[in-house]
């Protein structure tokens, strides 16, 4: 189906509005989706997107997106995803690119809203570089940090940071 917006169907379990492309199944489930954004599906239920822009968008059997590449016009960044899926869904991982920040971020699949796994992270504008480990209850447990000339190897334990290299 196509359009401006993609018009309502009977055939079509998604009744949002959304500009584009979309490709069905025989179910009448988004499968691929290529336009303006339309809302996330995750665990079956449709949510706000955080930014406005141009995706090109693969969803799962039930309509959950399970990844995308996108460009968001308010931020003038560029990012692409890889999914889980389920209730508890988010990205798996992702790659971000904007004209200041670029970054690799690896996420576990829990709603523990302790995510971060691995993050490989470059910031131009301040001269920063970071590798950060984590594990189930921090998102640092391990971090090499270089700003400037400055570089720190540190951990996180008992809740504190202590550096083991400046």
């Amino acid at each position: 189906m196509m359009g401006n917006p993609i018009p309502t169907h009977k055939l079509r379990d998604r009744k949002d509005t959304m500009a584009g492309l979309v490709f069905l199944d025989e179910k009448g489930t988004d499968r691929l989706y290529m336009g303006k954004d339309g809302k996330l599906q995750m665990g079956g239920k449709l949510e706000d997107r955080n930014s406005a822009g141009w995706s090109y968008i693969i969803n799962d059997t039930t309509g959950d997106e399970r990844g995308g590449f996108g460009f968001a016009d308010d931020e003038d960044r560029i990012g692409l995803g890889l999914d889980y899926g389920g209730k508890d869904g988010g990205e798996a991982i992702y790659l971000y690119a904007s004209n200041d920040i670029a970054y690799l971020l690896m996420n576990t699949n829990t709603n523990d809203r302790v995510r971060q796994r691995a993050v490989l992270w470059h910031e131009t504008k301040n001269d920063l570089t970071q590798i950060k480990i984590g594990d189930k209850t921090t998102d640092e447990r391990l971090v090499l940090r270089t700003v400037g000339e400055k570089a720190v190897i540190s951990y996180k334990a008992d809740g504190k940071n202590k550096n083991i290299l400046e």
